[in-house]
Formats: structure tokens, C-alpha cells, sequence
């Protein structure tokens, strides 16, 4: 199990939340379960997202003003694999496929 988990400049700004395979998902200030209200350097919507088994594809959509930034340069189009991460604005998204393993 794959999650995405976002980051603000504020520790009660995040959230973390499953990838479903084969699904687009928009990531932007305005939505319900994916919004970063916080931070006002990303769109309303900002990304699209897809998670295709092994890779996080993003792309950033037309008429954001604002960069994203994956490994440090400025991209608009990127695939992200787990433990990597990208930034927009002071929110960082993160993806993770940490295992927690539960003894009875």
C-alpha cells in the first residue's frame, strides 16, 4: 500500500491519504479529501496525480503561476517513486510505502 502524505509550513497542516491505482486525482487548495487550504502558492487546482502500480505520475495543469518543484528543478511533468518527494509552494508531497507490522 502506497500513501501520499502533504506537508505544510505548520505541523496541523497535513494529511496523509492512500493512492488508488489507476485513478486521477486533482491536488489543489479547493476540493475535499486532497485540498491543501493552507497554502496559497498552490491553484485551486494545481496537479493532476496518478499512481500506476510503482510510480507517481504528476503533471502540473495550465494556468498555474506557481512552480513544482521535483529534485530541486523546476518540472511541469515527472513520475515520483516511493520516498521521493515535490514541492509547491511550503507544502511538500511525499510518497510512502512504509509497512507497519503489528504483533499479537
Amino acid at each position: 500500500m502506497v500513501d501520499l502524505i502533504a506537508q505544510g509550513a505548520e505541523p496541523q497542516n497535513r494529511w496523509r491519504h492512500r493512492l488508488p491505482t489507476g485513478c486521477k486525482i486533482l491536488l489543489g487548495r479547493k476540493g475535499k479529501q486532497w485540498a491543501t487550504p493552507w497554502d496559497p502558492h498552490v491553484s485551486s487546482e494545481h496537479v493532476e496525480i496518478y499512481w500506476n502500480q510503482d510510480r507517481l505520475q504528476v503533471c502540473q495543469l495550465a494556468g498555474t503561476s506557481n512552480p513544482v518543484f521535483y529534485r530541486g528543478r523546476k518540472e511541469r511533468q515527472f513520475e515520483v517513486a516511493a520516498g521521493e518527494h515535490f514541492v509547491i509552494g511550503s507544502t511538500s508531497f511525499a510518497v510512502s510505502d512504509e509497512q507497519i507490522e503489528l504483533s499479537i
